[in-house]
């Protein structure tokens, strides 16, 4: 085989094997299971997803988000802050599916707002210590107005962060310990929003 760019190489039955635990765990836990395409960027490996249950997705931009779309993919997740020069795109891509955007602003809202999208929804994104992107858990006022701005057209599903931080971790124990703090900190939003 002779590969000169970068290329996607997948084990298919181990991919399979992990995608069906994923999936258990979920099923188990009660939650919901939205895997990230980011990295497999393939229909195909899409469809063994679909086939295990998944139905809603979380891709990294909005070109990816109309390819899944194109594929049947009806529940999508935009996992990076909005993009407002995007907002003609997300626009026609929220009127074929159920399209979810993060926000991290007001002025965010404002410019969806003025956009006239008749159907999106948003998470607000939240650093809980990565410090990448997102508003830190204790912006208490600025959570509350971004909450507020919402309405029929532009409906607000709750909070996401990524928990990046854990990279660094040096063993269990400080993953365990950064998950809790992450955790506690989306848990109090919950409880006051």
């Amino acid at each position: 085989m002779n590969i000169n760019r970068p290329t996607l190489l997948v084990n298919k039955s181990i991919a399979l094997g992990n995608i069906r635990e994923m999936k258990h765990k979920s099923d188990e836990s009660n939650v919901i299971l939205r895997p990230h395409f980011k990295t497999h960027q393939s229909a195909e490996v899409g469809e063994w997803f679909r086939d295990e249950g998944v139905d809603k997705i979380t891709v990294s931009s909005v070109e990816m988000a109309f390819y899944f779309a194109k594929h049947g993919w009806k529940d999508i997740t935009i996992a990076f802050s909005l993009n407002i020069r995007e907002l003609d795109s997300i626009k026609e891509l929220s009127e074929e599916i159920e399209l979810t955007v993060l926000i991290s602003s007001v002025e965010h809202m404002e410019a969806i707002l003025a956009a006239n999208i008749s159907k999106l929804y948003y998470f607000i994104k939240v650093d809980v210590g990565y410090h990448r992107s997102g508003l830190e858990p204790n912006q208490h006022e600025l959570i509350k107005e971004i909450i507020a701005k919402q309405n029929e057209k532009l409906r607000f599903k709750g909070f996401l962060s990524h928990f990046g931080n854990t990279y660094q971790a040096k063993n269990k124990d400080d993953v365990i310990s950064i998950y809790k703090s992450g955790v506690n900190d989306l848990l109090t939003l919950k409880e006051e929003n």
